[in-house]
């Protein structure tokens, strides 16, 4: 029984299968038999359908490929426009074009295609710069023969591409797509209102160019997914909904609208997690890319965003959302870990703007980051312009010192300890430039700091005060601190620092007001001192400074500081002043002092001059020092009878005004190095007196010995004495005195080599009245007749006077002359 059902079920399957092979066997017989006519009989057809020229090398059946169904292969397809000869782009190019028939409807005799194979094939639509387009070519022939023709749709529902490249090329619009086809296919489920496309596909995007100038999107990705679009028949839209695909692997989630109206737009909604930054970069065009690549982010990101713009031209409105926490933020301003922030781009911040990277905006929110230790906050951080990055943010901070010194790592300001607090906001460029455009606001506030100065090893105490940062310029507001023993308050501004202290620091002038109750200059020699004492930062972390710490450091090195200096009282070992106003410029380890003046003595002094470094040992002075109405003896006592012997403060009363032009050099602990003085003394001494004077004592071995020396009263003494290498050189001098009267000149040695002209007029032999007040006469009146003595050293250096009988001196000082 068995047997039988099987004989009988097998007999029709048989005859059927036995018809299938005689139906291919005859088509393929006819095929091979009329292969010429057929291959021009399809080419006119497709020539027919299609406005262009259609060439085909070979047709064939293929039967096995395709089983149950057979195939008409053709071979060698190409399909070129009219004007290919002066734009050579060939609209297509196929090896092979499979046109898998339905075997059923051969037997209604009725063919349908059941699918369309197209391999290794290159598609080309182009479009030239004058509007040329080739797509002209997929338009329809509407011919009366072919609109006689019968109606019914032979529709194609299935068609694959197998290693196809497709290029769009719009040199009109500088648009570039270029697709390299890995696998498509396209299944087809048409309805009256809807037509569902199933798609699987793998394909290489080598470029997706809305602007050639700009870049492409996606470029050398491979793009790959299996699913679902909807196109509505009516309102020509076509849609898709969280369809999976992935771009080289990175998983996405999809949402999308192509609008195919008189204005065709799209949009795509895309959501992708655990996306690394890096990655995420190369998606989009290069000039975006290049102006994200100046952050890095180290962990993967959580993104949602969209596309969206005309299909037909424009560059696409992006908006990117994205969320992090404990990641790692590198930026060229300062790198920070444990960063947690939401953010968003677009590229169309203003709406009436063109779509581009200068209309571009970065926003970051509820910022929390730690940089070496330090956590800073910020509510927004905004940066705008991917061209030339902007960024305003504003951010607060709480610090100690030792934090601070220990990411700083500056040697010239070394941070001990104390707080500070910070409250800025920032507004400039994120890549530093040469350019006014970097404002900075708010305010640090430090508290019982400790500051050690590298470069002298000079330490502030006690430092209280606040730092205000008002767009580019710098104030520093009440600075109070205790150095070396002196009680100081500082106010100080720096104009344009935030924009200078990177670019050009030589060109910071820096403002600083120092008011001191009480001054000891002594104490302050180790700031004025050349001696290296430069103390390096062993507390820092083993680092490289931060980019801070040297911009502060080339600073205070190559900045201008401009210091206004006051003090009621300002003392220098034996030397005090009162009332000192100063104000001085530092100029690369240069001070200049530019003007100063004090009450000293009864009187007052006014300084100028500049202390210049000259080796590691030596500074050279030079000065310019007025003093007027001075109380001589007190002034001699201050400056240590100015390293000269034969003058002492205890002999010499009087009023003195003088000028004094000299350059010396000093060591180390500012002490004059009395050779090196060089310069120009012009003096004045009124209502002067000589106490106990000795050179007086020894003229008297000569004249006068029965006159009284001891106390000695005369008028008005000037001079112009000239310093040079331990001498002085004296000019002609009056000295009329209640004693005697004389004229001096000559040089006055520390060396040995004193020879000074003593002149006596003989009107010294009439004595003086006791009321006798003494009047100058002038150096040019010759004296009348006169005694001459001569003031030379001896042997053991001391000075001997004699008489000068011959005059040589005086025929010495003429040869000079002559």
């Amino acid at each position: 029984m068995k047997k039988k059902t099987i004989k009988y079920i097998a007999r029709p399957i048989a005859l059927l299968v036995g018809i299938y092979i005689l139906i291919l066997l005859g088509v393929y017989i006819y095929v091979a038999m009329n292969k010429k006519a057929i291959l021009q009989k399809v080419t006119s057809t497709i020539n027919q359908k299609i406005k262009g020229t259609v060439t085909i090398d070979n047709i064939d059946i293929t039967l096995f490929s395709s089983f149950p169904s057979f195939a008409v292969q053709l071979k060698n397809v190409s399909i070129k426009d009219s004007m290919f000869a002066q734009h050579g782009h060939t609209f297509l190019q196929a090896e092979n074009i499979y046109a898998k028939i339905n075997f059923f409807s051969i037997i209604k005799l009725r063919p349908q295609v059941k699918k369309l194979v197209v391999e290794n094939a290159a598609i080309y639509f182009f479009r030239d710069s004058l509007g040329y387009t080739t797509e002209y070519l997929l338009q329809p022939k509407h011919t009366d023969s072919l609109q006689s023709q019968t109606s019914e749709k032979n529709a194609i529902d299935n068609i694959e591409l197998k290693q196809v490249r497709f290029i769009k090329d719009d040199q009109q619009k500088n648009k570039l797509f270029d697709f390299s086809i890995k696998k498509l296919e396209c299944k087809t489920d048409e309805e009256a209102a809807e037509t569902l496309f199933h798609l699987d596909n793998e394909i290489l995007v080598n470029a997706l160019s809305f602007n050639l100038e700009k870049g492409s999107f996606i470029t050398s990705k491979i793009f790959k997914g299996s699913f679902d679009v909807r196109f509505n028949n009516k309102n020509h839209q076509m849609h898709f909904e969280n369809i999976p695909v992935e771009l080289d692997a990175q998983a996405f989630t999809f949402t999308g609208k192509f609008n195919f109206t008189d204005t065709p737009t799209f949009k795509i909604d895309l959501v992708t997690n655990n996306i690394l930054y890096g990655f995420a970069k190369t998606l989009v065009t290069q000039k975006i890319a290049k102006g994200l690549a100046v952050v890095s982010i180290d962990k993967p990101i959580n993104v949602t965003g969209s596309i969206e713009g005309p299909l037909n031209g424009g560059e696409p409105l992006i908006q990117m959302h994205w969320a992090t926490k404990d990641n790692a933020l590198k930026t060229p301003l300062l790198d920070f870990e444990h960063a947690t922030f939401t953010g968003s781009f677009t590229n169309q911040l203003n709406s009436s703007l063109p779509r581009n990277d200068e209309n571009t905006r970065v926003e970051l929110h509820g910022f929390s980051a730690d940089w070496n230790g330090l956590i800073f906050t910020a509510k927004d951080i905004v940066a705008d312009n991917l061209s030339t990055t902007t960024v305003k943010t504003a951010f607060e901070c709480n610090a100690s010192f030792e934090q601070l010194n220990n990411i700083l790592g500056s040697n010239a300001l070394q941070l001990l300890s104390g707080k500070a607090s910070m409250a800025l906001t920032y507004n400039g460029p994120l890549l530093s430039n040469k350019q006014n455009n970097t404002f900075v606001n708010g305010n640090i506030n430090i508290s019982n700091g400790e500051i050690l100065y590298g470069p002298k090893n000079v330490l502030l105490k006690n430092c209280h005060g606040s730092i205000v940062f008002l767009n580019s310029d710098v104030y520093v507001n009440k600075l109070q601190t205790n150095l070396l023993g002196n009680d100081i308050i500082m106010q100080g501004s720096a104009k344009n620092i935030v924009n200078l202290i990177d670019t050009d620091p030589g060109k910071v002038d820096l403002s600083w007001n120092i008011y001191s109750p009480k001054l000891n200059l002594e104490s302050l020699i180790p700031i004025f001192s050349n001696e290296d004492k430069q103390v390096k930062n062993t507390s820092a972390k083993k680092i490289k400074p931060s980019k801070i710490a040297q911009e502060i450091d080339n600073l205070l090195a190559f900045g201008n500081l401009k210091i206004t200096a006051k003090t009621p009282l300002f003392t220098y070992q034996k030397f005090k002043a009162e009332q000192v106003d100063a104000e001085i410029l530092l100029v690369k380890n240069k001070w200049f002092i530019q003007k100063a003046s004090l009450q000293h003595a009864g009187g007052s002094m006014n300084v100028s001059g500049s202390l210049n470094s000259e080796s590691k040992s030596q500074l050279a002075l030079v000065a310019k020092v007025d003093m007027s109405n001075m109380d001589i003896q007190k002034l001699m006592y201050a400056f240590n009878d100015f390293g000269q012997d034969p003058i002492s403060y205890k002999n010499l009363k009087g009023k003195f005004s003088g000028a004094v032009n000299v350059a010396a050099m000093l060591n180390n602990k500012m002490q004059i190095n009395p050779s090196s003085v060089n310069g120009v003394f012009d003096f004045s001494i009124k209502n002067g007196m000589l106490e106990n004077f000795e050179p007086l004592y020894k003229l008297q071995e000569f004249v006068f010995k029965k006159r009284d020396f001891s106390h000695v009263e005369f008028a008005e003494l000037k001079d112009r004495l000239v310093i040079k290498d331990r001498e002085i050189t004296i000019n002609r001098m009056e000295i009329r005195s209640s004693a005697i009267s004389l004229f001096v000149e000559g040089l006055y040695s520390m060396k040995g080599n004193t020879d000074l002209s003593i002149q006596l007029p003989l009107s010294n032999l009439k004595k003086k009245k006791a009321d006798y007040k003494p009047e100058n006469t002038g150096v040019s009146k010759g004296g009348g007749a006169s005694v001459f003595i001569r003031a030379k050293p001896d042997k053991k250096g001391e000075i001997k006077f004699s008489y000068d009988v011959l005059g040589r001196f005086r025929k010495n000082k003429q040869e000079t002359k002559e």
